[in-house]
């Protein structure tokens, strides 16, 4: 029999759509390929970040040895208050912002005024990881709308450079000068491609890697921040603001962005990333040193600088912080 159109159109239509079991196949296989391909994708995202960051930290790190080389190879560290110079746009044509708010203030809070002029760009300070935020700190401000700082980014390491504090104070007003325990140039530094200039930070009011301070004078001495379980608290998870740690131990991606690694610019210029186990390896315990305790607060090295009741020492060498042992 010769098939009619009728037929002909029965057959076409008959063959025309999916069944259920096929649509759920092809579910099944997009679902499949997207938890193949989700995480890859976000694996190259953290290491895009991570690339960017090492980048930004060698050209920071580059643009602080080109101002020493203008400054008698030393540090920056100076305090003033400077009117325009606000890193914050929006500020730059306004009066004030030397006492509070800060935005015209140049010292260790707003350290990028420092090195800024051999960068040329803000973005460069930009952290990819964090970026320039706006949280609202414990003072009830927001560092970057009111004091025009540069928070949740990249931090100097004060106890390298060493720091100022003198801006309108008396000449007996304590830690207006707080000179770096290697002498606030490369050349007091037995290992610069190894010692620790930048990292990124996230904490709730400093935008610089902190230091002990001893004596409580008007000049004093800035010493590493070389605690070890203070920094394994600030990379793991806390129970609310105590120093008890979760346990099982936890890594706090807020705190570590680059998949457990942490990113390092050092002295000379280089940088490179780190496995947080790693650098919490080439810092000091307690017990490595004559601290006794932990110096700060909550355990966690978030505050400007601590001070301590004797000079700090440390038992061997610990390149990354620029120590070298004297007990």
């Amino acid at each position: 029999m010769i098939p009619t159109m009728r037929h002909y159109n029965r057959i076409c239509t008959r063959h025309r759509g999916f069944t259920l079991i096929e649509l759920l196949v092809v579910i099944a296989i997009i679902a499949i390929l997207a938890a193949i391909l989700f995480p890859v994708f976000a694996q190259a995202k953290v290491a895009a970040k991570k690339t960017q960051s090492i980048s930004g930290q060698k050209q920071i790190g580059l643009a602080i040895i080109m101002y020493t080389d203008s400054s008698d190879d030393l540090y920056p560290r100076n305090d003033g208050c400077v009117p325009g110079s606000s890193l914050n746009p929006s500020k730059k044509t306004a009066t004030g912002g030397c006492s509070g708010p800060y935005f015209n203030r140049m010292n260790h809070y707003s350290w990028q005024k420092w090195v800024i002029p051999y960068v040329k760009s803000l973005e460069m300070f930009r952290s990819p990881a964090f970026g320039i935020t706006d949280r609202v700190t414990r003072e009830g401000y927001k560092q970057w709308s009111e004091n025009g700082q540069v928070h949740h980014a990249y931090a100097i390491n004060l106890s390298i450079t060493g720091a100022n504090n003198s801006y309108g104070k008396n000449t007996t007003s304590n830690d207006q000068l707080r000179n770096s325990f290697a002498g606030g140039s490369q050349a007091g530094l037995d290992d610069p491609s190894r010692t620790m200039m930048l990292t990124e930070i996230v904490a709730r009011d400093i935008t610089f890697i902190p230091a002990l301070t001893f004596p409580n004078a008007p000049i004093t001495t800035a010493y590493p921040a070389a605690v070890r379980e203070s920094w394994q608290k600030a990379y793991f998870r806390l129970v609310d603001k105590t120093c008890n740690l979760v346990q099982p131990l936890a890594q706090d991606p807020t705190t570590i962005p680059y998949a457990g690694k942490v990113v390092i610019g050092y002295v000379d210029g280089s940088a490179k990333a780190m496995d947080v186990e790693d650098f919490l390896g080439k810092t000091p315990s307690v017990k490595d040193s004559n601290l006794g305790t932990v110096p700060f607060d909550n355990c966690v090295p978030y505050t400007g600088s601590w001070r301590v009741n004797q000079e700090p020492k440390w038992k061997g060498d610990w390149p990354l912080w620029g120590i070298k042992g004297q007990l």
